[in-house]
């Protein structure tokens, strides 16, 4: 009778009953009533229970005799809609789905998909093993290219670098925290990493963590690691922290204004106490680093604003340093084009050289982005150049969608709307939004609406999905 019931649910579907047998994953069919019907036999290795155990029997005295934990299939008749649940079945843990099979308005019968969640687990746990290998090589790959372009030679012909870098030489054996403050783009890791590579730790490890790229719910675990079983998901092993990765060496805490409220307490402690807490640990752990942060935020604001902490402030800010933007220091323009220039050149296996007019022309430009932005145009035009030269057309071109270039023949107002304009292009291809534009450029939203609507500005972040 069940077989005949059961071969009536799927009278007119293209998945007969014998096909169900030689599936892999496990079916159970259940009947309005929750009485089970059918039953494969890769439903029998996953719940690890027999036809003769479960075929003919209430699901109900099954969830009561506690040979299930609960049934997606009671909870389908119950709600007459699909259901995904996990569930312990004869101490296993299984995730079930359940699909409700209806005539017209009315429930018939319940399929439900059962597999196995431990072999989820070791897929996903392949998968991850494959993602991290790709992130590895993928890093590896990032980190030759930009040990082979860029090298650790900061460039300072100007009076402002030449001043910081004395400075930097000064306190790198100074062993005390170092707050470097700068626009995007200035080489504020550049500058850390040199600090390191001067100082007595010179030989330990240094660690870069960005605040701004680590989700709020990872970056405890991300800094300070955890126990193995602290948290679902959460390594067997555990999991041992940036921060004491650094140990003996230096910790570089990027965008630093990004740090949530309660990750700055911790943060404190650290630069108190030189000791942290994995998470799920009852004991402290002593680490021996220096740290040197750095952001392009506002943070005096911020602790206005109550999102940034008043005491950490001054403890990260014990030697402030502040790196001038490329247009404060132009006379580092010229051997930075041409360090860039021979670098990507030798990487590219390029010959290309650059004309004294093309060289002028990036001298007038305004250079929004910094050093980031310099060396990114050098590489296109290297890169995209079809002859030896590059010239000021070519220059001119590549710069054409960065924003407006400063003419000798204009005048100081019309100097100042292109540089506006360059800040508002360069504050749209870092946002997502007006208002992070806003919160970015540290200026008022109707303000910045009113400027972009005066300039005339496609600003449409519709185009940018």
């Amino acid at each position: 009778m069940n077989s005949v019931f059961c071969n009536s649910i799927f009278k007119n579907s293209c998945l007969p009953i014998r096909c169900l047998d030689r599936m892999d994953t496990g079916v159970h069919v259940v009947d309005a009533k929750g009485y089970s019907i059918y039953y494969n036999e890769a439903a029998e290795k996953v719940d690890g229970l027999k036809k003769d155990q479960i075929l003919g029997k209430s699901m109900y005295t099954m969830v009561e005799e506690g040979v299930f934990s609960r049934s997606v299939a009671l909870e389908v008749i119950r709600l007459n809609s699909e259901m995904r649940i996990t569930q312990r079945v004869n101490q296993r843990y299984v995730l079930a789905t359940g699909i409700p099979v209806r005539e017209g308005q009315d429930l018939t019968a319940v399929i439900v998909y059962v597999r196995d969640i431990e072999s989820i687990i070791k897929l996903q746990e392949q998968v991850k093993e494959i993602q991290a290998a790709n992130r590895e090589m993928a890093e590896d790959l990032l980190k030759y290219r930009a040990e082979y372009l860029e090298g650790d030679l900061i460039v300072a012909k100007s009076p402002q670098m030449t001043k910081m870098v004395e400075l930097a030489d000064q306190i790198a054996n100074v062993d005390t925290t170092i707050f470097l403050d700068g626009e995007t783009g200035v080489g504020k890791t550049k500058f850390a990493k040199a600090i390191h590579d001067r100082s007595s730790r010179q030989k330990g490890p240094f660690v870069k963590v960005d605040c701004s790229a680590i989700p709020e719910t990872l970056i405890e675990s991300e800094l300070f690691g955890y126990e193995g079983g602290s948290f679902t998901g959460a390594l067997k092993g555990g999991k041992v922290g940036l921060v004491m990765e650094a140990n003996g060496g230096t910790l570089f805490l990027d965008e630093v204004g990004d740090l949530p409220l309660a990750s700055q307490v911790k943060i404190l402690t650290l630069l108190q106490e030189k000791t942290i807490q994995p998470i799920g640990s009852v004991k402290r752990e002593t680490v021996n680093i220096r740290v040197i942060s750095a952001t392009n935020k506002d943070l005096e604001q911020m602790i206005e604003d109550g999102t940034f902490r008043e005491d950490l402030y001054y403890r990260l800010k014990v030697i402030p340093l502040r790196i001038p933007p490329l247009r404060e220091r132009r006379l580092d323009i010229v051997p930075l084009i041409q360090l860039f220039v021979k670098r990507i050149n030798n990487y590219y296996n390029r010959q290309v050289e650059m004309t004294p007019e093309a060289i002028s022309v990036l001298l007038d430009y305004s250079w929004p982005g910094n050093v980031r932005e310099l060396e990114n145009v050098i590489e296109r035009l290297v890169v995209t150049c079809g002859e030896a030269r590059l010239c000021a057309r070519d220059v001119r071109e590549a710069l054409s969608r960065r924003g407006a270039l400063i003419s000798h023949h204009e005048s100081f107002k019309d100097k100042v709307e292109a540089y506006e304009m360059d800040l508002i292009k360069a504050l749209y291809a870092q946002s997502d939004s007006i208002k992070a534009m806003a919160q970015l450029g540290k200026i008022n939203e109707s303000t910045l609406r009113k400027k972009i609507e005066r300039f005339n500005l496609d600003i449409d972040f519709t185009k940018k999905t």
